[in-house]
């Protein structure tokens, strides 16, 4: 063996003979990669007798790993593939063309069932979302660029996030599935069909239930809670419960509010 080989056995607890064992406390990835027996190669030195060492190259690392699971390995690498391109895409076009971006998102980057990679993408798209904060698979988004999202909340899936006029979601909030929110509207009598935008606000601790609809213009005061199904077309006081189309406020809520919410699985 050479010096070199010598030197790694000493390093991770081998011993120096003709042929290196690896320690059980070795790295997983190099006992994965040399596997048994260890892969070998020569080396043929001009004055030097025939010589082995120990094969640490990447593809021998990236071998070692696939023989242990091969699929799992090729869906690794074909994710880190489109989640490369889809950041190439983002990152170059994030202020010439947010339209495209806007398309890249809406059609592929929500459809990634990894909340980290996902959130990612979002946050490279210009979307200031905080990193304890989740939007769950299928959300649709306009403008991400004008939205802000405060800690620990949760947005459902299918929900629409428009930030065309600005979108401020605080901390704390839920969002459940299938809520619109609408930053923009076209005036009925006009002849020109002119366009009007509103912002829209949801302040800390608010619930917003599932299916529920937010006009432009409106703000959603602190604690407040939006039932299901409810279209809210003017702002609601703090700490209240609205329902219905339009909604209309149904009573008080509790101001004694505990939970911290907190979602965010490493798988959908």
């Amino acid at each position: 063996m050479t010096q070199q080989s010598i030197a790694h056995c000493r390093r991770y607890g081998g011993v120096a003979g003709e042929r290196c064992r690896i320690a059980p406390d070795a790295p997983s990835f190099l006992t994965s990669a040399i596997h048994k027996p260890p892969v070998l190669r020569e080396r043929r030195g001009r004055s030097a007798p025939l010589k082995h060492e120990l094969n640490y190259s990447l593809p021998n690392i990236l071998y070692g790993v696939m023989r242990h699971n091969p699929y799992l390995t090729w869906m690794r690498l074909a994710g880190f593939g489109v989640g490369a391109t889809l950041a190439y895409l983002i990152f170059f076009n994030a202020r010439r063309d947010p339209v495209f971006v806007d398309y890249l998102l809406n059609t592929f980057v929500n459809k990634i069932p990894i909340p980290k990679l996902r959130m990612a993408l979002y946050r490279l798209a210009g979307m200031k979302v905080d990193q304890t904060s989740n939007i769950m698979m299928y959300a649709f988004v306009l403008q991400a660029r004008d939205i802000s999202i405060g800690p620990n909340c949760i947005i459902g899936p299918f929900t629409t996030l428009d930030g065309r006029a600005t979108l401020t979601i605080g901390r704390n909030v839920n969002v459940a599935g299938e809520v619109l929110t609408i930053g923009g509207y076209h005036a009925v009598d006009s002849p020109t069909a002119e366009g009007h935008l509103g912002k829209i606000v949801i302040k800390d601790n608010a619930w917003i239930a599932m299916r529920a609809t937010i006009l432009p213009g409106v703000t959603v005061g602190e604690g407040a809670y939006v039932a299901a199904d409810a279209l809210v077309n003017r702002d609601v006081e703090p700490y209240t419960l609205v329902g219905g189309v339009p909604a209309k406020k149904l009573r008080n809520r509790s101001r004694n509010i505990q939970y911290a919410l907190h979602h965010f699985p490493w798988w959908i």
